[in-house]
């Protein structure tokens, strides 16, 4: 059922660069919205998860291990090093402490293939 909120909703979605997928939802249907992060640099958050990876294998670090010293759930390391999750600034200094490595590395993705 197509209302005047469906059209105000919809201009505004569009407006914000996001785009409606229908669901059923008992007689009506209902939108999700769906937001395109434009912000977010995929590419990156895969290097950054794979250098980390590199750096935690060539120390001899498992991922339960640096899961338990960053204290962060084991599922969470490995989300990260496989670029499916963003993590924050704060992580990325917290790893490279545990690491011990200077935070600058974690982001010289010159030495991946």
């Amino acid at each position: 059922m197509w209302s005047i909120y469906s059209e105000i909703t919809w201009s505004i979605s569009t407006a914000l660069g996001g785009q409606f997928i229908p669901r059923k939802g008992g007689q009506f249907h209902r939108f999700l919205h769906v937001r395109k992060n434009r912000h977010r640099d995929h590419e990156g958050i895969i290097k950054f998860g794979a250098k980390l990876r590199q750096i935690r294998k060539g120390k001899g670090i498992t991922q339960e291990e640096h899961a338990h010293n960053a204290d962060i759930h084991l599922s969470q390391i490995g989300r990260i090093e496989r670029g499916e999750i963003n993590t924050s600034i704060s992580f990325a200094f917290l790893f490279a402490e545990l690491l011990e490595v200077d935070p600058k590395v974690l982001f010289d993705y010159s030495d991946l293939k």
